[in-house]
């Protein structure tokens, strides 16, 4: 008698233990990710001492160097940034500031490129914002065996009379020129300098806008 009970106890059992596990792989299917190629969009750094941040292009940009005076980045496939910043005296008189169309193409042919040949300056603008000059265009360069195979190279400065911040973009592709830009237009002075009205991060609206 209780090996028929146990018997007849064990299918009634197992009828009802197939039955729960049907719902589950519904609630599988619903879990795709798809945010997440979107926010890694959005790389927007600060450096350590809080001083500057840049909106990076996308998410392959990393971090190479982080000093007081110096920030670089560097993409594999897009190229890479470096931000320099210099103040006082000592710092004012070595620094060579393009305040002129000649004087960003001299800086170019020190490296021995011949303009028109090698190399053009595209869109030079000078603006002044708060007695602050900020100066702006993009290196064009025509023999990329001459450039480590850059294709741009885009340029800012912010300066005054007693402090300075410089921002160099070298492009590898022509299609990544337009993010890098935006990267570098994203600028932006935090900390306590006297450049910090001019570089906000909104000097790609203001340029759009003819001002």
């Amino acid at each position: 008698m209780t090996a028929c009970n146990f018997g007849g106890g064990s299918d009634e059992d197992s009828s009802v233990v197939q039955v729960t596990p049907t719902p589950e792989p519904t609630k599988a299917a619903k879990a795709t990710p798809t945010p997440a190629p979107a926010n890694a969009q959005n790389t927007t750094y600060t450096s350590k001492n809080k001083a500057v941040s840049i909106k990076l292009p996308d998410a392959t940009w990393a971090n190479k160097s982080d000093s007081d005076d110096m920030l670089s980045f560097e993409s594999p496939k897009q190229g890479k940034l470096l931000i320099l910043h210099g103040s006082g005296d000592e710092d004012m008189s070595v620094a060579i500031i393009p305040s002129s169309q000649d004087t960003a193409s001299a800086l170019v042919k020190a490296d021995n490129l011949v303009e028109g040949t090698d190399f053009e300056i595209q869109d030079y603008k000078s603006d002044e914002k708060d007695g602050i000059n900020i100066y702006s265009y993009t290196v064009k360069y025509k023999d990329t065996t001459k450039s480590d195979g850059y294709v741009y190279a885009i340029n800012k400065y912010f300066v005054n009379d007693s402090e300075y911040y410089s921002l160099v973009a070298s492009v590898k592709k022509e299609d990544a020129l337009k993010k890098v830009q935006e990267s570098v237009d994203s600028f932006a002075i935090l900390g306590d300098s006297t450049l910090k009205s001019a570089a906000n991060g909104s000097a790609a609206k203001t340029a759009g806008k003819g001002n």
